[in-house]
């Protein structure tokens, strides 16, 4: 099972109180940030074993 992204329990207030564009740079942001942890996950934290 892989890592769960999930946004905190106020999101859905920020989402629906501001304009569409904030809520696309809000999307955008999360997105970002998702990526970045795993790219940092993958590069710092995450191994591979092979064989015994």
């Amino acid at each position: 099972m892989g890592p769960v992204f999930r946004a905190p329990s106020t999101s859905p207030v920020a989402w629906a109180l501001p304009d569409e564009e904030h809520r696309r740079v809000r999307e955008l942001c999360q997105d970002l940030a998702r990526e970045k942890t795993v790219m940092w996950l993958e590069e710092s934290v995450a191994e591979i074993r092979r064989g015994k």
